[in-house]
């Protein structure tokens, strides 16, 4: 043990430091977790639009600015564990121990982006929009196996480094804090995949339902066939009353003409007037 500094080993300490900012923030939460994140916003953008898509992209950026958080906080505790390691050591090598030195590791600051403006009225869902699932479940999985990860590190960072000072216990609540944070990315993550699979099938029950309707041509011919196959059965019904109906008037016509004629006949006779 480093008598007087608190700390077991400063050698596996400053180890400790290179894996927060190489192993975790670098390779795991850059070119992992934070680019799959990144993509995946840019792609929702293109391939969704209207009001719920700006409030459930703008929920994933929110989630994304969130890990953000969690990147900064395993990139400071790394460099101050970095810079408290390379003090120990140059305090030792000042009192004539000549040991290997340390260097104060850094890492670069991630910017925060800024939510979709809702303004649009325009209602969009692309063709492709379900492979956006698959980053989202892939980043999960990389969640799980980063909050492992960290645990392990923040496990062997505490049991070397006992000194109990107000920067030990505020590393300890930095490191409960990026649990928590990890916590609502992974809630929020779920939770939009449901909403995006529930849009999903919504569009698309929505876009059957337009592919239903006939074309408007073919409403025109259906009208007018239909229009024509009624005019027809109804032209034969009346024509065939009518024509009923003309021949019954004649046959009336006729007989009433005849006896009509017999009787001006016989009056006429009766009166002497013809014989």
């Amino acid at each position: 043990m480093d008598n007087g500094h608190n700390i077991k080993d400063l050698n596996l300490l400053y180890i400790d430091a290179e894996k927060l900012i190489n192993d975790i923030v670098l390779e795991r939460i850059d070119k992992n977790i934070l680019s799959i994140f990144d993509k995946t916003i840019d792609n929702l953008i293109e391939q969704w639009h209207g009001k719920d898509a700006f409030v459930q992209i703008n929920k994933l950026i929110d989630a994304r600015n969130t890990f953000i958080d969690n990147r900064d906080i395993i990139g400071n505790i790394g460099v101050f564990i970095s810079i408290l390691v390379k003090n120990y050591r140059d305090a030792q090598n000042a009192n004539g121990v000549i040991l290997p030195s340390f260097v104060q590791l850094s890492y670069s600051k991630v910017k925060k982006i800024d939510k979709i403006d809702n303004n649009s009225q325009e209602v969009y869902m692309d063709g492709s929009i379900e492979s956006t699932i698959t980053p989202l479940n892939t980043i999960i999985g990389s969640l799980e196996e980063l909050n492992e990860l960290v645990n392990k590190t923040m496990n062997s960072i505490f049991d070397n480094w006992i000194q109990n000072d107000e920067n030990r216990n505020y590393a300890l609540k930095m490191f409960e804090k990026f649990s928590e944070f990890s916590v609502n990315v992974t809630d929020i993550i779920n939770e939009f995949i449901k909403c995006i699979n529930k849009s999903i099938d919504n569009y698309n029950s929505s876009k059957n339902n337009i592919n239903s309707i006939p074309s408007l041509e073919s409403m025109f011919a259906s009208s007018s066939q239909i229009t024509n196959m009624q005019n027809s059965s109804e032209e034969k019904k009346i024509l065939n009353s009518i024509d009923k109906n003309i021949n019954s008037y004649k046959k009336l016509s006729d007989k009433f003409n005849d006896v009509l004629v017999n009787e001006v006949k016989k009056d006429l006779i009766s009166k002497g007037i013809i014989e």
